[in-house]
């Protein structure tokens, strides 16, 4: 489920069928927004239904009836898993085209990232119950989308070429800047 997520998320975030970058990263949050929130809800009537102690971990197998769901929901989670961390990564990359400020970028999320699985490993290792497990990693992760949301409003801009000094933009993109600026030559004229 990872990969066919990656590639699914890789493909809305990157379709020519949306031309805004922006509008694709709304898209893909609030696609992600949806699919984590119905996980969520879901691990928790799972766990409200058949109760986990960590102490006595629960002994079930393929073929009782508590494993479907429980299957299912390692499926969905590994997904989110990676739709989530490739949308961060894509809003994150959308900011600049430098490969230096990119790389700071990149490491500064991936630590931000390890921190997070630290920390849900932590609330499992203070003994709460797995319903407040469950409390605690929703609302870290909603409080990301939510942050998702106004970093793409805010900071998701077109493009960046033509910003940078340092960044040398495909021959397209310098046709298409040298075409504005003979435009804004003939209108001065």
């Amino acid at each position: 489920m990872q990969v066919v997520g990656a590639i699914w998320i890789g493909l809305l975030l990157d379709s020519k069928q949306i031309a805004s970058r922006r509008t694709r990263g709304f898209i893909t949050v609030a696609t992600v927004s949806i699919i984590t929130i119905a996980a969520w809800i879901g691990l928790t009537v799972w766990l409200y239904r058949n109760p986990m102690d960590l102490l006595n971990p629960p002994l079930f197998d393929w073929t009782d009836g508590v494993f479907g769901g429980f299957f299912v929901l390692n499926l969905i989670f590994g997904m989110i898993m990676v739709i989530y961390q490739v949308t961060v990564q894509w809003i994150i990359a959308s900011f600049t085209n430098d490969p230096e400020q990119l790389a700071r970028l990149a490491g500064m999320v991936k630590g931000v990232l390890a921190g997070g699985v630290a920390a849900a490993f932590g609330t499992e290792a203070a003994g709460l119950t797995q319903l407040n497990v469950v409390a605690y990693n929703f609302t870290v992760q909603a409080v990301g989308l939510v942050l998702m949301v106004i970093v793409t409003w805010k900071c998701v801009t077109a493009t960046n070429y033509q910003k940078e000094d340092n960044v040398i933009p495909p021959a397209s993109m310098q046709v298409k800047n040298q075409r504005g600026e003979d435009d804004a030559r003939s209108e001065k004229q």
